[in-house]
């Protein structure tokens, strides 16, 4: 049986944020809703408290949201520290709310294990 993981979209989306035209009137502007930044930004709040290992731990899934292209799988372990992020930060607003969604929403689907190439007998021999 293989693992389990999360998909999560990391796509960006359009959200609508209220800007000053030249007279100071505010006007809605779209522009693009960062997911790769915004995860990063939940995983590292101050908010969450923590402490040295689990700085280290959200920060090395951090990581793996920036480097990652698309969408990313997550495990587990991944997925509960992403899910306990955006359940204890507060001040989220409307614009937050897809992303709230994707990760809530993130399908699950089932990973199946590569067996590793048997070495040549020749690298055996190096190994020796």
């Amino acid at each position: 049986m293989g693992m389990k993981a999360r998909k999560l979209d990391l796509t960006d989306y359009d959200v609508t944020v209220k800007v000053p035209n030249e007279e100071g009137r505010f006007v809605d502007k779209t522009v693009p809703y960062r997911v790769k930044e915004s995860v990063r930004i939940f995983l590292l709040s101050g908010q969450l408290q923590h402490n040295s290992v689990q700085l280290l731990k959200h920060s090395d899934l951090a990581m793996k949201v920036r480097d990652a292209d698309g969408h990313i799988l997550l495990d587990k372990d991944e997925y509960g520290m992403l899910v306990r992020a955006i359940e204890t930060i507060r001040g989220l607003e409307a614009n937050d709310v897809e992303l709230i969604r994707r990760i809530m929403d993130a399908p699950k689907v089932n990973l199946k294990e590569v067996p590793k190439e048997p070495q040549e007998e020749d690298d055996r021999k190096e190994l020796e």
